[in-house]
């Protein structure tokens, strides 16, 4: 089961929703990637467990030629540079 979290930047108020690290449900693994380019935060499909299925490539969803990495909790605000932060409350979404 997989679990999002709502991030924030107390500075500039940047939100995501993002696992925030690896995470695994019954049909895929995802990662939290930081696009460089966008200066956003995405959850995107690392793997799927069906064999049939092709794997995915990893890249940014809003451009294949964006540059990325991995972000993982915790790690920086993508846009001002602080230490983001996961809102009180606990997850906000659970997936499977």
């Amino acid at each position: 089961m997989g679990f999002q979290y709502n991030f924030t930047c107390s500075s500039c108020k940047y939100a995501a929703q993002v696992p925030g690290t690896g995470d695994a449900g019954m049909e895929s693994s995802t990662i939290t990637i930081l696009c460089e380019e966008c200066a956003g935060l995405y959850d995107i499909v690392a793997a799927w467990h069906d064999p049939k299925k092709r794997q995915p490539k990893l890249r940014c969803p809003k451009s294949k030629n964006h540059k990325w990495r991995d972000w993982i909790d915790p790690d920086k605000c993508p846009k001002y540079g602080t230490v983001l932060e996961i809102e009180p409350g606990g997850p906000l979404v659970l997936w499977d």
